[in-house]
């Protein structure tokens, strides 16, 4: 071999050797060794020429000090043939308080060896002006598994703040959270010195017992004027903090045992109802049953009750939630709703569920008390019963007939006022001869004032003397005006011409006083008159005869007669006409029969009765699900007959004890004159003359559109080519007669 060959592989053969020689060392050191409190510092552990991969760094941080980290990073470099090689373990370090902290010694191992460094020392300097602070608070420390609890994350301003950025929420791990509300911001006072707080809150329930916690919030503020980097578009200039808040230890407890029957994970104050959407449907159209939780609790979290009802099929469920907006305490809803459709026709009842829950601020379970759900159901045939056919409505059976029976007369009740009144105006005046004796002196005295006096004096003493006459209810308004004129506009009146008015005026403010004893003796006889006559006005009961016939008419539809029991309710509306339960029941078994139109015209004959009758209101909203009542006018105003003529007797009353003060006492009589005649003004318009139903489909001939069962005109004129009628605003046309029924064909 050559002998620089062979000097050139001794060569390579030692420059292992030379790499290996290098050892393992580890070093520690900080960025800086004194900061101010809130500032970070650097950590950077450094293991030089590791064998193996060494293991993480172990070291303990003090009291007040945070860490986070490693970022891990290695580095190789070759220097006069020695290979250098290294890995650097970084961590990011702050401290909130001031003192002296000691960081170490750190500890790893490497190659299978154990490496220890001197302990660090960090002094962290104490803030002269701190210009905020971030705070973090809860609701309460010690919560419910599952209770709601407001945190609310609150920057405290001690100073104006040029930018406060790189916001972030506390870590909250065993919590189920809702998100942030925003920022709003308001004036407050901390220890008595102003301050500006920027708050924004949430809502957490936490999810199993034990030790939760809530970490720590961090914002960075900057103050003091900041520019643009021009190389680094960063904002650079003034003093840049980072706040941290503290953490938030809560205790949370479990819910104690004995959860009751249908617990669905609620925690709150809760209220509970439920309801089917309506009462009355047919078999093929589908109810909505809907369960609301209304309160303050951890709504978010309940879950969907299970209800099993064994006359519907059960549709999957869904939910409507209408909370509160995020982090507020106000109450909320949550709404399960589920698509029930009937198996079968018939009066249904939705069984009640269980549902509970627990009120953390009781510390008790409480239940809800929920009512079984009634809706009658009929089958798909407008108004047809399968399942139960001809079964006769607890709404009409619950509410009798009362044919013949009679109402209030408001009109007596006017007379009965009247009377009354003026028994008890004769009564006090003869009373009071003492205080009619009184008044005559005044009137003297007025008369004497004004026939004596002159110039200046009569224009005075005319006005207080007329002054007096209108307050016995004379009329002396033109005489007054003309004493005004006089006495203080300076215009010329002739003074005689007043004098003679005025004591005519005085002489006529009192009647000539009669005899005490026989205007007593009247007054007491009008009263009980008055009475006597209320109660020949007051309601009348029903001809029993004809109501046995009505309720043996109810027995036949309880058998599953529907029509020998609309034949016997007829015969009773033949000789009494015009009671609403009565109507109602012809309405029912003409929805029976399937018949609308039928249906619509005995409910609208039935508002001719007193109002708010249940029966009636019962069949009314039968025949809309129908489809009938469309265009039927509205009902007449909710004041029964009673009501009116007690009206009408207070207006009266009134009216005589206002006298002699015309005008009231003529505006309340008027009144209950007219109050006397609403009733059967009430019944004529009900009864309409002018309207008509529509008994089958029938084109509507000019405005090309069909009229169904059910629908209600108006009727314009009749003629050879059929009826002119009014359908709605301003829609008519022409129909065949016989596609209508007046409400009048049938009053007897």
């Amino acid at each position: 071999m050559h002998p620089w060959l062979a000097l050139l592989f001794t060569a390579l053969l030692s420059l292992p050797a030379s790499v290996a020689v290098a050892q393992v060392r580890v070093a520690a050191a900080l960025s800086s060794s004194s900061i101010e409190q809130g500032d970070v510092v650097m950590l950077t552990v450094t293991v030089f020429n590791p064998s193996g991969n060494p293991t993480a760094p172990k070291f303990s941080l003090p009291d007040g000090v945070l860490g986070e980290g490693p970022s891990v990073g290695r580095s190789l470099s070759i220097v006069n043939g020695v290979s250098t090689s290294s890995v650097e373990y970084q961590y990011r370090l702050r401290a909130d308080l001031p003192g002296r902290y000691s960081i170490g010694p750190i500890r790893l191992t490497a190659g299978g060896r154990e490496y220890a460094t001197r302990a660090l020392e960090l002094v962290v300097r104490r803030l002269s002006d701190v210009p905020a602070r971030l705070y973090v608070d809860v609701s309460t420390r010690e919560p419910y598994v599952g209770q709601l609890v407001q945190v609310a994350s609150r920057l405290v301003q001690y100073a104006d703040l040029d930018d406060a950025g790189d916001k972030g929420p506390p870590p909250m791990p065993g919590f189920w959270s809702e998100r942030f509300s925003d920022l709003f911001e308001f004036r407050g006072r901390q220890n008595g010195r102003p301050v500006g707080v920027v708050e924004s809150r949430a809502r957490i329930y936490p999810l199993g017992p034990g030790r939760a916690t809530i970490g720590r919030a961090h914002v960075a503020i900057a103050v003091g004027a900041q520019v643009v980097d021009p190389f680094t578009g960063q904002m650079a200039g003034g003093r840049q903090y980072m706040l941290y808040s503290d953490s938030v230890v809560l205790q949370v407890k479990p819910l104690p045992g004995g959860a009751p029957a249908g617990f669905g994970r609620g925690v709150g104050a809760f209220t509970v109802s439920w309801s089917l959407d309506r009462g009355h449907t047919t078999q093929d159209q589908a109810l909505l049953l809907q369960l609301d939780v209304r309160g303050v609790g951890n709504l978010p979290l309940l879950s969907t009750p299970a209800v099993e009802v064994r006359d519907f099929e059960v549709f999957a469920s869904t939910v409507d939630d209408s909370f509160a907006p995020p982090g507020d305490l106000t109450p909320g809803r949550r709404r399960f709703q589920w698509t029930l459709l009937p198996r079968r026709a018939g009066q249904l009842s939705v069984p009640p569920i269980a549902y509970a829950w627990f009120d953390p601020g009781a510390g008790a379970w409480r239940s809800a008390a929920l009512p079984a759900l009634r809706v009658e159901v009929i089958s798909s045939g407008a108004g047809a019963v399968t399942d139960r056919a001809g079964a006769f409505p607890s709404e009409l059976s619950s509410h009798g007939a009362r044919p013949g029976a009679r109402p209030a007369r408001p009109w007596v009740f006017v007379i009965a006022g009247a009377l009354f009144g003026l028994g008890v105006r004769l009564v006090r005046r003869a009373s009071r001869p003492d205080d009619l004796a009184a008044e005559r002196g005044r009137q003297r005295e007025w008369l004497r004032a004004v026939g004596l006096t002159r110039g200046p004096d009569f224009w005075r003493a005319a006005d207080d003397a007329a002054a007096w006459v209108e307050s016995r209810g004379g009329q002396v308004l033109r005489l007054r005006v003309d004493i005004s004129a006089a006495r203080f506009g300076g215009q010329v009146a002739l003074e005689e011409d007043v004098r003679r008015r005025l004591v005519e005026r005085i002489s006529e403010s009192l009647p000539p006083a009669p005899s005490g004893a026989p205007q007593r003796a009247l007054g007491f006889t009008l009263m009980p008159v008055a009475l006597a006559l209320l109660f020949l006005g007051a309601p009348q009961p029903a001809d029993e005869r004809l109501a046995a016939a009505a309720r043996a008419g109810d027995a036949l539809a309880r058998e599953h007669r529907p029509n020998e029991a609309a034949q016997a309710w007829r015969n009773v509306w033949r000789d009494a006409p015009g009671d609403a339960a009565l109507a109602a029941r012809l309405s029912w078994a003409a929805l029976q029969r399937s018949d609308a139109g039928e249906g619509t015209l005995w409910v609208l004959r039935g508002r001719g009765d007193e109002p708010r009758n249940a029966a009636l209101s019962f069949a009314e909203r039968r025949v809309r699900e129908a489809g009938g009542l469309v265009g039927a006018p509205a009902g007449p105003l909710p004041l029964r007959s009673i009501e009116w003529a007690a009206l009408a007797f207070a207006l009266a009353l009134g009216a005589l004890l206002e006298w002699p003060r015309r005008w009231s006492a003529g505006l309340l009589a008027a009144l209950a004159i007219l109050v006397a005649f609403a009733p059967p003004l009430q019944r004529k318009l009900a009864h309409g003359g002018a309207l008509a139903v529509v008994v089958r489909s029938e084109p509507l001939a000019g405005a090309e559109v069909d009229l169904e069962p059910g629908q209600v005109v108006r009727v314009l004129a009749r003629s050879a080519a059929g009826v002119r009628v009014k359908a709605g605003r301003d829609l008519g046309g022409t129909v065949d007669a016989k596609a209508l029924r007046e409400l009048r064909e049938e009053r007897p």
